[in-house]
């Protein structure tokens, strides 16, 4: 489910680069780690850009120390263009990444 507001915004190249390698590292995970059996998306770009992307997948527990390289590369990317990376999950709750351009 893809939920948006329809509003235009326009981001440079690296901004787009970036988004899409979060996004494209994100689906990845829940595909290959989750069991999930839906995933939800919203966008929102008015004011700021933020993204949310939900699955109902076997969550884990994001007090426990992880090895996973794509996760810190998503923070660390969303930094380079001053964005918020977020994550939330809970066993057997699903989890959801939240990625927020911050106010200049």
């Amino acid at each position: 489910v893809l939920h948006s507001n329809g509003k235009d915004k326009k981001f440079n190249n690296n901004e787009q680069i970036v988004l899409f390698r979060i996004f494209q590292e994100t689906i990845n995970n829940i595909l290959k780690h989750a069991k999930a059996t839906k995933i939800e998306i919203s966008i929102e770009t008015n004011p700021i850009f933020k993204m949310k992307i939900q699955d109902n997948g076997i969550g884990f527990d994001t007090n426990k120390k992880t090895n996973s390289i794509g996760i810190e590369n998503c923070i660390s990317r969303a930094k380079i263009i001053n964005y918020n990376f977020e994550i939330h999950s809970q066993i057997n709750n699903g989890t959801t990444i939240i990625l927020e351009e911050v106010k200049p």
